[in-house]
């Protein structure tokens, strides 16, 4: 850790305006695609940041991550599960606000969480995450309202 601490310390006080979109004063205000700033400089985004497929050019920190992963308020991108539990399998990939799609036969709801039918709905066989009502019943019925 120290070394990558070392290494970008380097970069931000030896780098001039190379990566740079735009310049003044040998600090640049906006960086090349693939960089990003950091201090008064741009860095190599893929040397910082993993699974970062855009980085933000006007700032520190990933703008999309790669899929399965998502980017937290400091621009880091961590896996869905971490962010959203493990029955989480995807989610958005530029926000990190929701998961998208899960695992293990758990759906999404509206609000961006994996639940299971069977744990929210008695003798419900599936249900609809978005509307939190039971489509199907695991004993035969039709369901009412919603509900088995």
């Amino acid at each position: 850790m120290n070394f990558i601490f070392g290494a970008l310390l380097f970069i931000v006080v030896f780098a001039s305006c190379d990566n740079c979109k735009s310049c003044e004063d040998e600090k640049c205000t906006d960086c090349k695609s693939g960089f990003m700033m950091l201090g008064d400089s741009c860095v190599d985004g893929n040397t910082v940041l993993d699974h970062c497929e855009e980085f933000n050019t006007d700032k520190f920190g990933c703008k999309k991550c790669a899929r399965g992963y998502s980017p937290t308020l400091h621009g880091l991108c961590l896996k869905c599960e971490h962010l959203f539990g493990p029955d989480c399998l995807d989610c958005d990939q530029t926000r990190s606000d929701k998961c998208t799609q899960c695992r293990n036969g758990a759906i999404v709801t509206r609000e961006g969480a994996c639940i299971y039918c069977r744990k929210y709905f008695r003798q419900c066989a599936e249900c609809d995450g978005m509307t939190m009502r039971c489509t199907k019943c695991s004993n035969g019925r039709k369901p009412d309202n919603g509900f088995c």
